[in-house]
């Protein structure tokens, strides 16, 4: 993004996050006061007080508030591992703890015993007989007989990646011999949630080729009328979805359809949202997006000769994005703008 667009962002961030509260933040930390399983939900708003962490308009205080709020939800927890209001419908969101812990070592709940427990202990202990699928006290709540959150078991095998309950977990959890996943050709999508106001404009695969693809896809704001009009508005804005590399795309790949979110006791939600889609053992996506205004000029991506690093241009700006795997299996990022680091997330 430019200056002027980041500056844009900040705002909004600072506007929505400035004196913000949740379920959770203003309770005492006993233990029938922070057992909602809203908490963990609302505590996503961690991410958003974050992003503008150290600059003007930062709330120290709704950070301390929302931090708080997570910490106390995940000492709720019984030392068996149990949660106050069981796990069909709970989630520990585990992401929310690295974002704590990192700023503070003294708040690091990661290696809990109530985080340790659900593995090593309730979890494993509420595995059904014949494996796939486990019954918890609230198992009618929706969760179809498995951890309600599929991210937090992933999450908790990769930060113990030698936890032999958590592999196993994971392993009934996914019901898939993962072994041998990475030898197997699956269907992996990126997908994005599209609001209504949000249509496809332009779809083109621009390359197919083996661990080269490349594709771009351009949203547009649907011209829909002003409710208070009867015509429509003018609608300039736009959202260029670049893909920089695939492992393989086809002609097919790219489309736009309904996506059911399960939304009980009510009926499903029907949502809009863009599918890339690649067959592939792995499909190492790495993807560009911009957002832009009709006739601003759209960016130029060309790759080095090994595929580490890709210059992204504009006629008054040239950055250039370097990855590299790193031994712990993440892809490390780096950005540089005119020979200057921008950023270096390892």
């Amino acid at each position: 993004m430019t200056g002027g667009q980041r500056n844009e962002v900040r705002k909004v961030l600072v506007n929505c996050t400035a004196g913000m509260t949740g379920v959770g933040c203003e309770t005492l930390r006993t233990l029938h006061t922070g057992t909602s399983n809203w908490i963990s939900w609302g505590c996503r708003a961690l991410f958003a007080i974050c992003a503008i962490e150290g600059e003007p308009g930062y709330d120290a205080e709704t950070y301390r508030r929302f931090a708080n709020a997570q910490i106390n939800f995940i000492a709720s927890m019984y030392s068996t591992g149990e949660a106050f209001e069981g796990w069909g419908k709970n989630f520990m969101f585990l992401e929310h703890l690295v974002v704590i812990a990192k700023r503070d070592p003294n708040q690091n709940l990661i290696g809990s015993t109530s985080v340790r427990s659900a593995y090593n202990n309730y979890f494993l202990s509420s595995l059904t007989p014949w494996g796939d699928s486990f019954t918890f006290c609230d198992s009618l709540a929706s969760s179809g007989c498995k951890i309600a959150r599929n991210a937090d078991v992933m999450m908790y095998h990769a930060l113990f990646p030698k936890d032999v309950c958590g592999d196993f977990i994971l392993r009934n959890q996914i019901a898939e011999d993962y072994d041998n996943v990475g030898a197997k050709t699956h269907s992996y999508i990126w997908g994005m949630a599209l609001p209504d106001d949000v249509v496809l404009g332009s779809a083109k695969v621009n390359s197919t080729e083996a661990n080269t693809s490349e594709a771009d896809v351009i949203l547009n704001e649907s011209a829909k009328p002003d409710p208070k009009s009867s015509m429509p508005s003018d609608k300039p804005r736009h959202l260029l979805v670049r893909v920089l590399n695939a492992a393989k795309l086809s002609d097919k790949s790219v489309f736009v359809g309904k996506l059911s979110v399960p939304n009980p006791p009510q009926r499903n939600m029907e949502v809009n949202k863009l599918h890339i889609i690649s067959q592939s053992v792995s499909p190492d996506f790495k993807m560009l997006l911009f957002p832009y205004k009709s006739g601003e000029s759209l960016p130029t991506t060309t790759w080095n000769a090994d595929r580490a690093a890709v210059t992204i241009a504009w006629p008054d700006q040239t950055d250039v994005v370097t990855f590299a795997n790193g031994e712990d299996g993440r892809t490390h990022l780096k950005i540089e703008r005119d020979g200057k680091e921008l950023v270096d997330v390892r």
